[in-house]
């Protein structure tokens, strides 16, 4: 049995290859292959949690990736494949960067043919390098694809592994699809103190939702697992979960899980996973008084990065009760100190916020001087005074626009201080914004550098005509009302036709969240359904005649007082024939 199973598996840490994919629209599956998928995820996470080991988020991007694989392998080869390498020649790690995945990716198990969910598993167990890959410590989201052709039964399962270090994950119930009980396990991924300007640091702090904007929720000390207590109510509960660090930088992940007997397979969706996206939309922006406004993921580079250090003269780190994290770096008798990385957004104009203060602020002359070196350009000096200061012993933040510029000859990013006068000088820390964008409304999405926004909380500051900065504060990334796509909807059935009219849109109910959303029609031929954050509206025209139809589908919040419903107009147009009619291509 031992041999059978080590034929049909392979085991690949891929390399990325030359070929180019380009992903197709393959994100549909089947109700019965998003099950298997939904359940190898649960029970391969249960063999983890059996090793001492912490369940594996299910990825969107990853999802994808292997849904594709698996299909490439079964429709674009003539003959039974077993192995890693798709018709294309690339392998795990290239197709989880094609289909979006930023984090780190590539190793890879392959089924080489249909098996159910709990032979699957017990087969990558009882293979060495499968079983390595699924029991990785290293690990924290994974993609799972299953293909099955009808015509012959043919089959492939596939699952990837990755970790993404701008992303911690939460996990419910070990990604079970389903609970009977509202009682479930709720484990948290810490963030990893990743050593780079962008990264945020480990979770100190946490508070846990079953909204989006954590209303009445409080923050306690962070905890990896605990038991966390569902709504009651029967159907599909999403969990979310806000950590921070000791510089007070927030980042928010979310789980969902059907509480009833059995997730309804029908109702499994990529939605309910975990995604990226290259861009974040920001709500409630004060554009009535305010033209400009800057953006940061939590870019804070405290005194404590590891790098920060004394380059000359007398300088030294001291406890400070009022610096970001207890302390702050003391510049006195021409004290110099830097702090520098090689890893961090490129090419990009950005501005820093350099957090100081000065014990006497009497001096009319120079006392400080800071440079940027961007990628071998320098920035500055910024030449401080003693004046410069609303008052001693009080922080306040000195602005330099800077751009790490990409260069292979010199790749580093440095902020350098100097103490020039006789006044010490304490540095605390640098807050890096974007440069400042116009601002024309309410709304504001922003292309978030290096296009992966997972969950991170988005500092702000806003600029008026003056010139005039205000202190940052957190934006909210949640609209506060219920909202969809469009208002209105058309849509075209043929009479007799067994084929009903589809329409499909995104709709979030704010703050109070989707999976509180309930779904109403005025008319008995519409079929409305939510699944996650997809608004299905069908029409049955059935029994109908020959004609025009209105009808209103209604999403509301049962219970808010602060949620206004959303209604879509539904016009369907009944006809005798729909024909298909095809023109030449221009």
């Amino acid at each position: 049995m031992k041999q059978h199973i080590a034929a049909v598996f392979a085991v690949c840490l891929a390399l990325v290859l030359a070929s180019a994919l380009t992903p197709p629209a393959f994100s549909a599956q089947t109700p019965a292959l998003a099950s298997d998928e939904a359940l190898a995820v649960y029970y391969g996470n249960l063999r983890r949690r059996d090793n001492g080991l912490p369940p594996l988020r299910a990825n969107r991007q990853l999802t994808e990736a292997a849904r594709w694989f698996t299909r490439d392998s079964v429709e674009h080869r003539p003959d039974a494949f077993c192995g890693h390498t798709d018709t294309l020649g690339n392998t795990s790690e290239f197709r989880a960067l094609e289909f979006g995945y930023l984090g780190r990716a590539g190793a890879e198990n392959a089924f080489c043919g249909y098996v159910p969910p709990a032979d699957a598993v017990n087969g990558w167990m009882n293979s060495p390098g499968h079983r390595a890959n699924l029991l990785s410590a290293t690990v924290r989201e994974t993609g799972l694809g299953y293909y099955r052709r009808d015509a012959d039964g043919r089959g492939y399962v596939a699952q990837m592994f990755a970790a993404d270090p701008d992303y911690a994950p939460i996990v419910l119930n070990n990604e079970a699809p389903s609970s009977v009980s509202p009682q479930v396990s709720l484990y948290a991924y810490s963030r990893g103190d990743t050593a780079t300007f962008a990264g945020l640091g480990p979770s100190h702090e946490m508070r846990i939702a079953t909204n989006p904007c954590f209303l009445g929720a409080a923050w306690q000390p962070f905890i990896t697992e605990q038991t966390y207590t569902l709504p009651t109510e029967t159907g599909w509960h999403s969990v979310y979960v806000q950590t921070r660090d000791v510089l007070n930088r927030t980042a928010t992940a979310s789980d969902a899980i059907y509480l009833g007997d059995g997730a309804p397979p029908a109702e499994l969706s990529l939605d309910q996973m975990s995604t990226t996206s290259p861009d974040v939309t920001l709500y409630n922006l004060n554009a009535s008084a305010f033209h400009q406004v800057q953006f940061s993921p939590g870019w804070v580079v405290d005194d404590t990065f590891a790098t920060f250090d004394r380059v000359g003269g007398a300088a030294m780190r001291v406890n400070d009760a009022d610096a970001l994290g207890g302390t702050s770096f003391q510049l006195g008798g021409n004290g110099v100190a830097w702090v520098w990385t090689t890893d961090f957004v490129k090419n990009v104009p950005l501005v820093a916020y350099v957090r100081l203060k000065v014990d006497d602020t009497s001096s009319a002359g120079e006392i400080g001087r800071i440079t940027i070196d961007g990628g071998g350009q320098t920035y500055g000096p910024l030449v401080l005074h003693g004046a410069d200061f609303a008052a001693a012993g009080t922080y306040q933040e000195f602005a330099l626009p800077f751009t790490f510029n990409q260069n292979p000859n010199n790749v580093f990013l440095i902020f350098n201080f100097a103490q020039t006068g006789a006044t010490q000088l304490y540095v605390d820390a640098i807050s890096i914004f974007s440069a400042p964008q116009q601002l024309n409304g309410p709304t504001f999405t922003w292309n978030f550098p290096g296009g992966n926004y997972r969950g991170q909380g988005i500092q702000l500051r806003y600029i008026d005509d003056a010139g005039h900065v205000s202190p940052a504060a957190e934006a909210e990334t949640i609209p506060r009302d219920i909202q969809a796509d469009t208002t209105s909807v058309s849509l075209l059935a043929e009479r007799a036709s067994a084929q009903h009219p589809l329409n499909t849109m995104n709709v979030t109910a704010g703050c109070q969240g989707s999976s509180s959303l309930v779904v109403s029609a005025d008319a008995n031929w519409l079929r409305p359904q939510i699944v996650g954050n997809r608004l299905s509206i069908m029409a049955d025209q059935t029994g109908l005649a020959v004609g025009t139809y209105h009808g209103t589908v209604t999403l509301s919040v049962p219970g808010a007082t602060d949620s206004t419903p959303v209604r879509v107009a539904v016009t369907l147009r009944v006809v005798a024939h729909v024909s298909t009619l095809f023109v030449p291509r221009a």
